[in-house]
């Protein structure tokens, strides 16, 4: 900005000096025009020398500087006055954080009251019940039946019961000689031969255990690099008791692998526990389910109620003796 205030000095003063020394020619010209106009020839022209008289060069100097010098002062004063205004701007900006801070900190330092809460009623206690007399004792039923309950080789197996008649007639107890009529069984279980029939089995190498096929619990016995599909467990029908499909297949293979161990898969056999059809091993040609066998009372496994246990181990036969020219199909249970 001091730079455009000294150019347009600067060219105020040239301009002053050029007027000062056009004065003389300009009076020249008009005196000569006025002589012409008389019909007087002018004077030759002699332009004028210079004054050396410097002071009026001076004057326009000192008036130069002393502009500049009151333009120099008021823009100095304006800029303190700035200057001024932004540091009280400053302290009062200043002055309102500290009175806010220190209202904060009374509102933080006064204890906070909590809002009253009256006290709940009591709770009114239970009436107890009135007094019953204990009903007569109801006689327990029988717990229900567990198919496939693995038992503890570790003790002795207690054998199967036969189931209790109830009391006889007097007039049949008076007679012993004539045969005791058995309990009158219900039309829910299945009729059964005489006699069961006995499977003889010569398995080799088998071994059995458990796995998945397409996702199905699956028992399979397995001879060298060959795996054969034994029973398939899909039903549900004792998964109420405990006993799902995967559980079933554990406990089945398990028994299979004990007997083969132990060489007490040679006859299998069929017969009925809890009033259920069963799968069992026997240790004869013609013995009964679980005859001379102590672990798990010989038993395989459950059949549905209504199964045909001949058809049934008629086809387990044929699963465990078949070979890889003629596959069988696995039992489905």
């Amino acid at each position: 900005m001091w730079h455009r205030f000294l150019f347009l000095v600067l060219g105020t003063l040239g301009s002053l000096c050029l007027s000062v020394l056009a004065l003389p020619a300009e009076a020249q010209a008009v005196r000569a025009s006025v002589m012409i106009a008389q019909g007087s020839s002018p004077p030759p022209f002699q332009p004028e020398t210079p004054s050396t008289d410097l002071s009026a060069v001076r004057a326009v100097h000192q008036q130069i500087n002393d502009r500049y010098d009151q333009q120099t002062a008021a823009a100095a004063a304006a800029a303190e006055q700035r200057q001024q205004q932004r540091q009280q701007q400053f302290d009062e900006v200043v002055q309102n954080h500290a009175a806010q801070a220190e209202v904060d900190a009374k509102q933080a330092s006064i204890p906070t009251r909590t809002p009253f809460q009256p006290e709940s009623p009591p709770v009114a206690q239970a009436v107890p019940p009135p007094f019953q007399p204990e009903s007569p004792p109801v006689a327990q039923a029988s717990p229900p039946f567990q198919p496939e309950a693995l038992v503890n080789p570790s003790l002795p197996e207690a054998p199967i019961e036969p189931p209790v008649s109830p009391p006889l007639p007097s007039v049949i107890a008076s007679s012993p000689q004539d045969p005791i009529p058995s309990a009158p069984k219900s039309s829910a279980a299945p009729k059964s031969s005489t006699k069961a029939t006995v499977k003889k089995l010569s398995l080799g190498t088998l071994s059995f255990a458990c796995a998945s096929k397409n996702g199905t619990p699956t028992t399979i016995a397995k001879l060298n690099n060959r795996e054969i599909g034994v029973i398939l467990w899909a039903s549900t029908l004792f998964a109420n008791q405990g006993f799902d499909p995967q559980t079933r297949c554990n406990l089945v293979s398990q028994r299979f692998e004990e007997y083969r161990k132990a060489n007490q898969l040679s006859y299998l056999t069929t017969g009925t526990i809890n009033r259920l059809p069963v799968v069992c091993v026997t240790s004869q040609a013609d013995g009964a389910c679980g005859d001379g066998i102590a672990s798990h009372a010989g038993l395989l496994f459950t059949l549905k109620p209504n199964s045909d246990g001949g058809e049934i181990l008629e086809q387990l036969s044929n699963v465990l003796t078949s070979d890889a020219s003629t596959p069988t199909e696995p039992l489905n249970q």
